[in-house]
């Protein structure tokens, strides 16, 4: 016992914050003397505030009781335990048999204090208490899940419609202004006119040539808007270079090809990168419900309900308004029988006249494995 209480003590003082949790959970279960000045101590001077409302909660909640049976005081006469010979107090050895005088032993009994008032159990959310009893087979937390399932799919649809939408909008027209920009195939065709049109709205002036050519027997007739200094260049019956797209000989051109593509270009493939950005965070909310459905569809399904009790609790509220619930507990794992001291925190919009509950309170754990479970 003395080899155990010594560990204990020495993993008191380590740097490793989960040790001294385990060593002060364990130290209240060991038979030993000094169990209480070292609770006490832990109390005082242990830098994490958690591990001293543990501290301080067994202290408040367990009994230290010294049990002097078969004790030999100092200053009264003693027994022999050899030979029951009466003997006075100062004799240090049996002066029927010589036996030693058995030293005093004490130990210590721990056990919870029986005369605190009960207390209800504590549930962090109302629809947990029907599922301890059976009313209800659904943790809190898979209706909330709709919102997220509704919000991932809406982020679904608009990335996937803003990644349609551009490639409706701009890809017909920019596909065939790259093809004719790149082509490099072209045949001599004829100035069939030339003429200035005005619009009377404006008053602004057009400057159209008109012209002709044949790719495989076929003539193609077409006009185009020209540049002044272009239009200047040809009279009717001049030659005139023609570029084409072999597979669609209609698609043409007599200028310097049209860069106009490239700003297009540039805008379908940042309306693809947003859209792609918009389906990445609708797949997050989805991967979101699922990853958690499932840990919580095995806590439904497979799941044990123990008892705990609270070590401590605190609550504070955000700016936006939100409260927030940070609860410290601990229970008997039923796989194990290692008890487990958790911490966890949690919105708390129901919490009732924003009372905490006490140190000790009743919890109830649903619990599946040391790496699955949740406290109701």
């Amino acid at each position: 016992m003395q080899e155990e209480f010594d560990r204990i003590k020495a993993a008191l003082s380590s740097n490793d914050t989960n040790q001294r949790k385990k060593a002060v959970a364990r130290l209240v279960y060991l038979e030993h003397p000094k169990v209480f000045d070292a609770l006490e101590l832990v109390a005082r001077e242990d830098p994490d505030p958690m591990i001293r409302e543990q501290a301080i909660y067994y202290l408040e909640n367990y009994e230290f009781v010294s049990d002097a049976t078969n004790t030999a005081p100092d200053d009264e006469e003693w027994i022999c335990e050899v030979c029951a010979q009466n003997n006075p107090a100062v004799a240090t050895f049996c002066s029927a048999c010589a036996s030693p005088k058995p030293q005093q032993r004490s130990t210590v009994i721990q056990r919870k204090r029986s005369n605190r008032t009960a207390e209800p159990t504590f549930f962090l959310h109302a629809e947990h208490e029907d599922f301890v009893k059976g009313r209800s087979k659904t943790l809190h937390g898979h209706k909330s899940n709709r919102v997220k399932l509704t919000i991932g799919m809406i982020f679904l649809a608009v990335g996937l419609s803003t990644m349609i939408g551009v490639l409706a909008i701009f890809l017909p027209d920019t596909l065939p202004a790259y093809e004719l920009a790149e082509t490099t195939t072209s045949t001599t065709g004829t100035i069939t006119g030339t003429f200035i049109d005005l619009n009377p709205a404006t008053g602004a002036e057009s400057y159209v040539l008109t012209y002709e050519y044949t790719v495989a027997d076929i003539t193609y007739q077409t006009e185009t808007i020209v540049e002044t200094d272009i239009y200047d260049q040809y009279d009717m019956g001049d030659t005139v270079e023609v570029f084409y797209v072999p597979s669609t000989p209609d698609k043409n051109r007599i200028t310097e090809a049209d860069t106009s593509w490239e700003s297009d270009v540039q805008i379908i493939g940042l309306g693809l990168l947003v859209g792609a950005v918009v389906e990445i965070i609708g797949l997050g909310f989805l991967y979101s419900i699922f990853a958690g459905n499932d840990k919580t569809t095995q806590l439904e399904k497979k799941g044990r309900v123990v008892k705990g009790e609270i070590i401590s609790a605190d609550s504070n509220t955000t700016p936006q308004g939100e409260q927030w619930l940070t609860i410290q507990y601990q229970f008997v794992a039923p796989d194990t029988q290692q008890e487990i001291i958790h911490t966890t925190r949690q919105k708390a919009p129901g919490l009732r006249n924003n009372i905490l509950p006490n140190q000790g309170t009743p919890v109830r754990v649903v619990y599946v494995s040391r790496q699955n479970f949740r406290l109701l």
